[in-house]
């Protein structure tokens, strides 16, 4: 899923626009160039590359707990038979999906801990469902 961009392409683009910062939409780009992933490894390349505004998507679990995904259904829906799973369930598949590695609003807490960053940087572009009572 997402569309395979170069990221100096990108960058190059923000220089060329004398544009001192740009949000990257779901985390950024990862390293063979997928868009939209939300996971680990596009931040992971972001932030390698300078970039240090990241917009993320949150999705809620069944069970009430908020993780990085834009759509159950295209990312996760053939793979786990649910268009709205537990936590469990995501956390079994989240690091062996599409190649790259979905991740937990904890996963996310720590990973912001170890990189230093503003607190601005990143924003939930949708939330998919309410969580449960």
């Amino acid at each position: 899923p997402g569309l395979a961009v170069s990221l100096p392409a990108i960058t190059a683009q923000a220089q060329q626009l004398h544009t001192p910062s740009m949000i990257l939409h779901a985390g950024g780009v990862t390293p063979e160039g997928v868009t939209g992933s939300n996971s680990l490894e596009a931040l992971e390349h972001s932030y390698e590359n300078g970039f240090r505004l990241l917009e993320l998507d949150f999705s809620w679990t069944c069970d009430g707990e908020l993780v990085c995904v834009h759509d159950w259904n295209a990312f996760y829906g053939r793979i786990l038979d649910t268009d709205s799973p537990t936590l469990a369930q995501f956390e079994a598949v989240r690091d062996s999906t599409y190649g790259f590695t979905s991740l937990t609003l904890d996963h996310l807490i720590a990973w912001l801990r170890e990189h230093p960053a503003s607190p601005s940087s990143l924003t939930s572009r949708r939330t998919a469902r309410r969580a449960p009572p």
